[in-house]
């Protein structure tokens, strides 16, 4: 894993500026060395830093040059089946340099140019420049696991694998971005390729860009993982056998590595699997990490409990360590370095999780680390996955009685949890089938979240609208859910997190439940297997319940998560009343201050559950301090 950066365009200024500063924005995801190429008669610019994984050696090193000289490279990722790759574009006797996936990247475009990258098994973003025609390349995995940013403007294409690279050496104009402001506040993470600020983009998962001689762009789309309308027709036995082999397969191709590697462990189902299954392959005492906040212990607070016990029930079943790691009492300056390395203003605590884990993991040695990642999204393990199989249901219903049921909601008390859940679902019955799909991901109204912008008119949910609009009309609704799940939740939110909180110490995190032959075999799971009656992830579960013990097979859901109402009124207290105080909201420009503070006093009185889009607030508003 590494960090890129580029640029090609006509202003040498801007270049100067990516050279010198360039390699310092992003030498976190690269400790291990740096590299530089610059092409002067032509004003363009490769950088790299390396974070060396496989194939240790020098011969690793980038930017990497093609044999032929015309094609140079700079790659953040791992590529899991590289052997394939080897032999499908090189042949098995081709002899490499090094024992680099860069190389058969590199050398495979050399012979075969574009028509390599849907062979690719792995999590990647890398740019390929040619160096006869004098144009670029730019690719991201089809399931977003690597990030990757631009900016095109004026003939001038810049890019990196994070925003702060484009913001701090004056790549971009710092404008605010209100579509993407209100998706953070109502989703959490910004849908598609906006981003926080207007002038950058991200590169959409299986897209590609080329930028030729004249600085012209060509954006187009090489794969993606759509929702199959055929599914399996096998017996139910074959399914579970294959849905088994197909995540050996993942873990064992996962687990290739130079460095010392480790492993997540909440004593969760997703995460113990993993963990078993590399217990099995691995000659060796694994280490295991698991968060463990002492306020919370086995009792629910705000939703959540210690992940401690199962994660400690799970360790001693497999006989392997397990490192705890227990939440500090610095989160409010733990939140300014999380908003920093994030690049966005993302509004979930559990990034610290991650960000801790892969501190802790980094001193000892560690550089890889391997979670459960992605279960939840591609076998069904939210509420909301039970929830759109009771809205099937819905379209019964009359419209007028849709009515009535809906407005009837008002009558009920929101401040007991369960009744303001009930209220969120007949608030929502009133929608077409589209709209109320995307409302099962807000953390607060739509109407809601425009009216705390100063404005409140820009809409903002086209993106995620038409993701699911284009869509063949058989498609059924828990498909167009899980397809929101891989292509926005995961690629626009987890996964970004995962990353760049992994990155932020030099940790690659991979994510097994995401192999490209494990992601297509769910597609074609039958609905039946993957939720039995109400029972979610039931094909994942008795696929890996030779794993796992029925202690953890049995443990009530909870998610990798924070208490961050509680965090809301003791540690964070401070900075939320400076973040959201009405002079640094006048401040700070973009949100309506009475509307916060009437957003503030509803939550104070339990009527909402507003700590999520509160915290959203005031990430926008740290984010705002630390970068414009």
């Amino acid at each position: 894993m590494c960090g890129i950066a580029g640029y090609f365009g006509n202003s040498k200024s801007q270049l100067q500026e990516l050279k010198n500063y360039g390699i310092e924005s992003i030498k976190h995801r690269g400790p291990d060395s740096n590299g530089i190429m610059h092409w002067e008669d032509k004003n363009c610019l490769f950088l790299h830093t390396r974070l060396a994984i496989r194939d240790l050696s020098p011969t690793g090193a980038q930017p990497m040059t093609s044999k032929d000289e015309r094609y140079t490279i700079v790659y953040n990722g791992e590529l899991y089946n590289t052997q394939n790759v080897k032999e499908k574009f090189l042949g098995p006797k081709y002899n490499l340099r090094g024992l680099s996936d860069t190389e058969i990247i590199l050398e495979s475009f050399a012979k075969h140019g574009i028509k390599i990258i849907k062979s690719l098994n792995g999590i990647f973003a890398f740019a390929i420049r040619d160096n006869l025609q004098n144009k670029i390349y730019l690719f991201r995995d089809p399931l977003g696991v690597k990030p990757l940013y631009y900016s095109y403007k004026k003939n001038s294409f810049a890019f990196s694998s994070e925003m702060k690279t484009l913001l701090s050496c004056n790549l971009v104009e710092k404008n605010i971005n209100i579509k993407s402001a209100k998706c953070h506040v109502r989703f959490m993470w910004s849908p598609g390729e906006e981003t926080i600020v207007s002038d950058i983009k991200k590169l959409l998962p299986g897209h590609g860009i080329i930028i030729n001689n004249e600085k012209e762009i060509e954006k187009f789309h090489y794969k993606s993982f759509q929702p199959s309308l055929e599914k399996m027709t096998l017996k139910e036995s074959d399914i579970i056998e294959q849905c088994k082999e197909k995540i050996e397969k993942a873990v064992k191709r996962q687990l290739v590595s130079d460095v010392p590697v480790g492993f997540f462990l909440s004593g969760g189902v997703d995460s113990s699997a993993i963990v078993s299954i590399s217990n099995n392959i691995l000659n060796e005492k694994l280490e295991c990490f698991t968060i463990h906040d002492d306020d919370l212990n086995e009792k629910s607070k705000d939703g959540f409990t210690s992940d401690y016990k199962y994660a400690q029930i799970m360790a001693d079943y497999l006989d392997v360590n397990l490192n705890t790691i227990s939440t500090k009492n610095t989160i409010s300056q733990d939140l300014e370095k999380m908003i920093y390395f994030m690049d966005e203003p993302n509004g979930d605590p559990a990034c610290l999780n991650t960000y801790y884990i892969a501190e802790y993991a980094k001193k000892m040695g560690i550089s890889v680390l391997i979670g459960g990642t992605a279960a939840d999204d591609i076998f069904t393990g939210y509420r909301r996955h039970t929830a759109i199989k009771l809205d099937s249901y819905i379209n019964y219903i009359p419209k007028k009685l849709r009515k009535y049921l809906s407005n009837s909601s008002t009558y009920l008390d929101t401040r007991n949890a369960s009744q303001r859940r009930i209220k969120k679902y007949l608030d929502n019955i009133q929608n077409n089938d589209n709209q109320r799909i995307i409302n099962y991901f807000n953390w607060l109204d739509k109407d809601i979240v425009s009216n705390l912008f100063i404005d409140k008119s820009t809409k903002y949910d086209g993106e995620i609208y038409s993701s699911i609009d284009t869509l063949p009309n058989e498609t059924k609704k828990l498909d167009k859910m899980l397809h929101i799940e891989r292509l926005h939740f995961l690629a626009d939110h987890n996964l970004n997190y995962s990353d760049k909180m992994g990155m932020a110490h030099g940790v690659e995190v991979r994510v097994p439940y995401l192999d490209h032959d494990l992601v297509e075999f769910t597609l074609k799971a039958p609905h039946h297997l993957l939720q039995k009656k109400y029972s979610n992830k039931w094909l994942l579960k008795e696929s890996i319940k030779d794993y796992i013990p029925k202690s953890i097979m049995n443990r009530p859901k909870t998610g990798f998560g924070a208490p961050l109402r509680a965090w809301l009124s003791t540690d964070l207290l401070d900075l939320k009343n400076d973040l959201l105080s009405n002079d640094q909201i006048k401040k700070d420009g973009i949100f309506d201050p009475l509307a916060v503070s009437k957003l503030i006093k509803k939550d104070a009185d339990g009527y909402i559950d507003g700590s999520y889009s509160i915290f959203a607030i005031m990430c926008i508003n740290l984010w705002i301090r630390k970068f414009m």
